[in-house]
């Protein structure tokens, strides 16, 4: 199963922020699988969240293959993970990744070579086009080299 974790602030009469948890069909649809509102993101309200996220599913997950989670690279998020779902695959969605490069660099050209990297299917695939990416940029390589490619890459990441 693919589990997608996110947040949106909420904006209108009632503020506040709004925690979601999505899951993924056979046909690629996105569906709510759970979601709460606190009053900030937060490391300790994504904690929250998480628990009781587990608490729901481990109703259900004595059979279930392990979870594969996707999540931008908020650190509550990322401890919430690893204390509640200590077995889960847990990646970074690109989507999130590459706006942060893109901001970092705006530089299209590296954006789309960061994007091959992603999707490279090869671990050979994947060093070419980060070897591409530092000869434009020694930067934006070292950028790419503090987040482990199991986290985001295609050809890295162990999850289903």
């Amino acid at each position: 199963p693919l589990l997608g974790l996110d947040r949106t602030y909420l904006k209108s009469k009632y503020l506040g922020t709004l925690l979601l948890a999505t899951g993924f069909d056979g046909d690629g649809a996105v569906f709510p699988l759970a979601f709460g509102v606190v009053d900030e993101e937060s490391d300790d309200n994504w904690m929250w969240f998480l628990s009781e996220l587990h608490n729901l599913l481990e109703i259900n997950t004595e059979n279930m293959p392990r979870l594969t989670i996707l999540s931008d690279r908020q650190q509550g998020i990322v401890d919430g993970v690893d204390a509640n779902f200590p077995t889960a695959f847990h990646g970074f969605c690109m989507c999130h990744l590459s706006d942060s490069f893109r901001k970092e660099f705006n530089n299209t050209m590296l954006v789309n070579l960061l994007w091959e990297a992603a999707n490279a299917l090869t671990i050979i695939e994947f060093e070419a086009k980060v070897l591409e990416i530092e000869g434009i940029s020694q930067d934006a390589a070292y950028w790419i080299q503090r987040v482990p490619p199991r986290l985001w890459a295609t050809a890295y990441f162990e999850g289903q």
